[in-house]
Order: C-alpha cells, then structure tokens, then sequence
C-alpha cells in the first residue's frame, strides 16, 4: 500500500508539473499570439503611411512638372516678346536710318545752294537788273526810232499817219511785253520762297519725327535690357530651384549587374565607299561597348567607352534609305563621342550649365535647350520624338526640325508650345547603325542603353 501510496503522489505531482508546464505555454503562445497581433497592426499601418507618402510624392511631381512648364511657357511667351520688340526695334532703327539719310541729303541739297535769304536777295538783284537792262534797251530802242524817225521826216518833210499808229502799236507790244517778263520774274521769285518755306517746314517735321524716333529707341531699349535681365533671373532660379530627386528615385536599385547585356548584332561599316553589315558579337557592361567578331574572341574589333555614350533611339526610313521594310523595326542609332573630343567633353562638364547659358545667351534660342536645330522636311516615312505622329509627307511634308547632335526630330508647331527635352550631346559625336536579330531585341538594346544613359545623367547630377 506505502508502494501505491507513493507511486500515485508521484504520478499526481508529475500531473500537477505537467499541468503548470500546459498553463506556463499557454501563457507564452498568448503573448506570442498577441505580439503577432501588434506586429500585424504595425504592419498595415507602415503599409498605409507607405503608400500615402508614394501618393504625396507623385502628387509633388506633377506639381513640379507643372511648375516647370508653366515657367518655360512664360519664358517662351517672353521671348516671343523680346523678339517682337527687338523687330520692331529694327524697323525702327531702320526708319530712322532713312529719316537720317534723307535729312543728309536735304541738308547737302542746302548746303551746296546759299541760304533763302541770299537766293532771294540774289534773284531780286538780278531782277532789277533786268529790269534796268530791259529799261535800258528800251529807252535806247526808243531814242533810235525817234532819231531815225526824225531823220525820215527830216527827209520826207512829214510823218505820215500810218507810221505814228505803227509806232504807237509797238510801243504798247514792247509795254505788254516788259510787264509779262516782270510778271514773270514775281511769280518766279514767289515760287522760290514758298520752296524755302516748305523746305523749312519740312525740315522742322523730320527733326520732330527724329527725335521721337529717338526716344522711342532709348525706351525700347531700356524695355529690351529690362526683360532680359528678367529673363537671366528666371532661368537661374528654375536651375536652381529644379528637383533633382525624381532622377535619383528612377535609378535607385540599379547596380551593375543589371547594367550588363549582350547578345549577337550586325553593325554598318563602310569598305570602299559601300556601306554592308558586319555580323559581330556586342557585349555592354558599365566599362563601355564591346564588339567582337565571334562570341569567343578575347580580343575586341571595336570598343566605345561607356562615359562617352551620347545617345540610343530608334531609326526610321529617313535614316536608312536602302533598308527593307522588314530590317528597319530592327535597327538602331548610337551616338558617342571620339577619343580626340572626349578629354574636352570630361574637362567641360562642370562648366556645362555655364557654357550652355552662353551659347543660348548668343543665338536667343533658350527654348532649344542646348540642341543645334536645322530646319528640315521628311519625305520618308518618319515620326516625331515627342508627339508620336507622323513627321513626313510625300507631297508636302510639314516644317520639322531636326537636332544635328542627337538626332531629336520633331514638329516646327512644338518649339515655344511644349518643353523640349535637353540635348544630352554637348560636343561633336559619331553615329553607329547597329541591327538586332529581331524587333524585340532591337528594343530591348535600345531600353537598355536608355536606361543606362539616365543612370549616367543622374550620376552627374
């Protein structure tokens, strides 16, 4: 019985020992359970503070995006109205120059005769002195006729009534004849000071039409000075005040492991004056571009060095004109620049904002963003880089405009009206054709390469 008695308070105490471990896990599970809880909580609360900071985040940029075009548009409508002042600013000056040639001509035309006064003093002079050689020739011819007059009638011992009616008639002829020429010489000399007086007044209205043009010059130029001192400002704070975060986010996680790509392609090479593809094997990693003629060469054929990748973008039938239909969806254009251009373009960047500001300061093409833009028109079949439609026509192809450092291609309506994007491309680059194995791939490079020249950008930023 001591046995049993022993054996059930053993088994009894196990019991209660099991029992409180039970009630000790249960307690513990309870409190992990209640941990989970909270934890869970915390979770869902982090997710939604997450996604209304992603909200907040987009929302700010499209108001900076906002922002920025409403500055650029303003700036745009600002210089279309420095251009029209500085227009008007020619005309104006142009206007003046042929006033002031006209009064330098008046003024010679004066110069090279006397003054009103001494012409009319000298046509009075000389039209009493007419007058006396006319009184003169008169009184003279008068003195012959009477003297011969007399001497007849001395012959003829009388003058007949004929000869004194005859000389009574040219008496009043020679009268009628004095006072025409006298009328004359009034009338001339009347002619001559009503000249001398519109010439006086016209000179006082161009002197009046000078001086106005003169002020309105100075004021246009005050105008002119002002607005683009208005315009430097504004251009150093929109470089200023530019967010430069959304770049730093688009290329956060990307390491250089996903910078790498390779694949097969061909690349368009000239031999005695004939352009062929060339079949080659393309490696790009952050070092550069590669190309090798078998995927198991060490040794490349050709190498472009990463830092001096400009551009990748698609090519269209303007491009290459001797491409199929079915080999254009799968070529594309690189730009980079040369080893002899590469040193300046390294020493340059700093001072790239600087350089540009001057450049645009000299053209007044702020709009253009550092681009060197040519005016073309496409015939083949082409598309604009920022609108997406057609760019060519057959028959009558629109303006369009076309980048000679990047190849941007766009419609003429776009420059002043949208935000062109800036040319990456600040020094003189070459231009490689390369062609995929297919459209897909042709598009995978070109993203690639894109996306490797906006984490190259942002880095410099």
């Amino acid at each position: 019985m001591n046995a049993l008695n022993e054996e059930l308070l053993e088994k009894t105490r196990r019991l209660e020992q099991l029992e409180e471990h039970q009630r000790r896990e249960e307690e513990r599970t309870r409190d992990m359970l209640a941990h989970l809880e909270s934890e869970r909580l915390a979770r869902r609360i982090a997710e939604e503070n997450l996604s209304t900071t992603d909200k907040e985040k987009t929302m700010l940029e499209v108001e900076v995006r906002q922002l920025v075009q409403r500055h650029e548009k303003e700036l745009a409508a600002k210089d279309a109205a420095i251009q029209l002042i500085s227009q008007k600013e020619e005309e104006l000056q142009q206007s003046l120059q042929g006033a002031q040639n006209e009064l330098r001509s008046i003024s010679e035309r004066d110069w090279s005769r006397a003054s009103p006064e001494e012409s009319i003093r000298d046509l009075k002079n000389q039209l009493e002195h007419e007058k006396v050689m006319k009184t003169t020739a008169i009184n003279k011819l008068e003195e012959v006729m009477a003297q011969r007059q007399a001497n007849e009638a001395l012959k003829k011992g009388k003058m007949s009534r004929s000869d004194a009616r005859r000389r009574e008639k040219k008496i009043v002829e020679l009268e009628k004849d004095l006072r025409m020429e006298r009328q004359k010489y009034e009338e001339r000399v009347m002619q001559i000071i009503k000249e001398n007086e519109q010439l006086k007044l016209a000179l006082a209205e161009e002197e009046k039409a000078n001086e106005k043009l003169r002020m309105d010059l100075e004021t246009f130029r005050h105008l002119e000075t002002a607005m683009n001192e208005q315009k430097k400002r504004e251009r150093q704070e929109i470089h200023e005040d530019h967010p430069r975060t959304s770049a730093a986010n688009l290329v956060q996680g990307i390491n250089e492991n996903e910078l790498r790509y390779d694949g097969a392609v061909s690349i368009r090479l000239t031999v005695k004056r004939r352009q062929q593809w060339q079949e080659c094997f393309a490696v790009f990693n952050p070092a550069g571009l590669f190309f090798y003629l078998t995927q198991n060469d060490r040794q490349p054929f050709q190498t472009i060095q990463a830092d001096r990748l400009c551009h990748a973008r698609h090519v269209s039938a303007a491009d290459v004109r001797c491409a199929g239909e079915n080999q254009l969806p799968r070529i594309f254009q690189i730009l980079y620049g040369t080893e002899e251009n590469s040193s300046s373009r390294r020493s340059s960047v700093a001072d790239l904002s600087s350089l540009s500001g001057s450049r645009e300061e000299k053209l007044d093409k702020a709009l253009w963003n550092r681009h060197d833009l040519v005016e073309l028109t496409f015939h083949m079949p082409t598309n604009c880089d920022l609108c997406v439609k057609p760019l060519s026509n057959l028959l009558r192809p629109p303006p369009a405009f076309e980048c000679r450092r990047c190849r941007m291609r766009f419609h003429r309506d776009h420059l002043g009206v949208e935000t062109i994007p800036q040319c990456r491309q600040t020094v003189d680059a070459r231009e490689m054709l390369i062609m995929a194995p297919s459209a897909e791939t042709c598009e995978a490079w070109v993203q690639h390469l894109k996306r490797f020249l906006d984490y190259k950008h942002s880095q410099k930023m």
